[in-house]
């Protein structure tokens, strides 16, 4: 599902001013393809947000239509920067959020899951959120096998308790 999912941005292409023998060594340079790739997943970062607003909002066909056209036109809206200012600005100040909105993105899942377990909203079937009742058997058979794992400890530590306490008396009666 694409709200979960960000497309590869344009391949890598190294460029740089240094010469070839400098350039070998230098791996902190960052490269004009490097830069629209972070821009395209900024950019795709709200795209997703938007699609996780319209599934929620009912409209799951423009969810799905935006998902799967929304990418390549991202990844063309970030070409265009280069030759066009206000597209720039306009790049620049969308993607200025990115490590909020990344931050954002993982929350989500969590927080839609968590209003849909207490019925404040209906989320499920949104990628990362459950049905609350399957959540609730899950949580319950882990329960049930924890409580069997322990009443089994249980029981082997009150036999090898028994066993110690039997030898005790047959060496007391020895």
């Amino acid at each position: 599902m694409p709200i979960t999912a960000a497309p590869e941005g344009p391949a890598k292409r190294r460029t740089s001013n240094t010469s070839s023998a400098s350039s070998a060594k230098d791996t902190t340079a960052v490269t004009v393809d490097d830069k629209k790739a972070e821009q395209v997943e900024g950019i795709l970062t709200w795209v997703h947000l938007g699609t996780a607003g319209l599934m929620m909002s009912g409209n799951g066909a423009d969810a799905i239509a935006v998902g799967q056209h929304g990418p390549p036109i991202v990844t063309e809206v970030v070409n265009l920067a280069d030759e066009n200012e206000s597209i720039r600005k306009a790049v620049e100040f969308i993607t200025a959020t990115g490590p909020m909105t990344k931050l954002i993105t993982l929350v989500m899942p969590l927080a839609l899951q968590l209003a849909t377990n207490h019925r404040i909203l209906n989320a499920s079937g949104m990628p990362g959120v459950s049905d609350p009742r399957l959540l609730q058997a899950e949580a319950d058979l882990a329960q049930n096998r924890m409580t069997q794992a322990a009443q089994e400890r249980a029981r082997a530590v009150e036999a090898e308790l028994a066993e110690y306490a039997a030898m005790q008396r047959a060496r007391e009666t020895s």
